[in-house]
């Protein structure tokens, strides 16, 4: 079994461990305190009891992002987003605005842009274990309350999910590891300090989405920024990320032959890309496939199971939509279906926190009707 297979085996059993300890510690006293339990009482408790944890992941997600955004404030770094599930506070043309943005396998993102450079160096230890940091502390300090608190057994219960689940998420946040289809925040911090091409690729993607934050598009940020790692360079999760945003930027300018031939060179590699990376690219290549040769074989190779269900998951993204659009245009032949694609896109596109990247969306769905628009007349 792959190395990321046996860490994604590991989350899911860390996250049943959790829900067990919470049981026994937080739930089992509960029920004991009730003289004669029936097992209605069991099945209320236990309901009670799922939705207390529910709570307290959600809550200690929030106060993870929140440990970010503190730690990197200090460290010099200035506010872009601050993501918890799907809604998101995103600096747009100067103010905070409330936004939408979900995207899979992450519960939360705090993207700042970070200081310049001192000497080829830059702060991303304290920012990047910020999180960790807060979910330990009060986690701690959750347990210490669910001890001192003696009388009140459902102030205690829910005391302790929070404890629980607080310590478990700095664990799970602060372990190196790579957890579900990302790397965590020890991750990238081993990253960083092992390279510091690493550490310079951590750098430019935080000025990109700074710079995507304020509306700039991909093709018009500094040429500089936009190189293809080397096959070393591939070899560490951050640096070979910079290969994908090499081919979100091509996509930008329109040169999809070339982004198509960088795809399936990155796709091809052996290389430390993360799995959202991976699908991101898949479903860029598809695109690319459908407005080109737009041969069935290739298109129905790259459309997957596996992809369909990114796909799914990544509904509500602009590049997914999309992609579902030239689908529906140029793979279905179904103008039905790709006018509510293309509703859907409108819809999302309002509450969507980058508007360069809406607007990029745009040509590209534009293109797809052409394409759609010019088969139909030369068939």
């Amino acid at each position: 079994m792959k190395k990321s297979s046996w860490q994604n085996v590991l989350a899911i059993v860390a996250f049943m461990l959790v829900g067990a300890l919470c049981g026994f510690f937080g739930v089992e006293p509960l029920l004991s305190s009730i003289e004669d339990s029936t097992i209605l009482d069991s099945l209320l408790l236990g309901v009670f009891g799922l939705v207390v944890l529910l709570l307290a992941v959600f809550i200690q997600i929030v106060i993870h992002e929140t440990g970010h955004l503190v730690f990197g404030l200090l460290s010099g770094y200035r506010f872009s987003l601050l993501r918890v599930g799907s809604f998101a506070l995103a600096k747009v043309e100067g103010e905070i605005r409330p936004k939408l943005l979900s995207i899979a396998g992450t519960g939360g993102q705090c993207l700042l842009t970070p200081p310049q450079p001192v000497n080829g160096k830059f702060p991303f230890v304290l920012y990047n274990l910020g999180g960790p940091i807060f979910n330990f502390v009060t986690g701690l300090l959750f347990l210490t309350l669910g001890l001192l608190i003696t009388d009140m057994p459902y102030i205690t219960t829910i005391c302790v999910f929070l404890g629980i689940t607080g310590v478990a998420s700095a664990l799970q946040n602060a372990v190196p590891m790579r957890f579900g289809m990302v790397n965590n925040d020890g991750h990238n911090i081993l990253s960083m300090m092992k390279s510091s091409e690493a550490a310079q690729a951590f750098w430019l993607q935080m000025q990109v989405s700074g710079l995507q934050a304020d509306g700039v598009r991909l093709k018009d940020m500094p040429d500089e920024w936009f190189v293809l790692p080397s096959e070393e360079g591939m070899k560490n999760c951050l640096t070979a990320s910079l290969g994908a945003l090499y081919c979100n930027r091509l996509m930008d300018k329109h040169a999809f032959s070339e982004a198509a031939e960088q795809m399936d060179e990155l796709l091809a590699k052996d290389s430390a890309l993360v799995d959202l990376i991976r699908k991101m690219l898949d479903c860029d290549r598809i695109y690319c496939e459908l407005i080109g040769e737009n041969r069935k074989e290739r298109v129905d190779g790259l459309l997957d199971k596996q992809t369909k269900l990114f796909m799914r998951s990544m509904r509500n993204y602009p590049s997914m939509i999309r992609t579902d659009y030239a689908l529906a245009l140029l793979a279905e032949n179904d103008g039905g279906r790709a006018w509510t694609v293309k509703e859907m896109f409108e819809k999302r596109a309002r509450s969507y926190p980058y508007a360069g990247g809406i607007e990029s969306e745009r040509e590209l769905m534009v293109i797809a009707e052409k394409r759609f628009a010019e088969r139909a007349i030369s068939s």
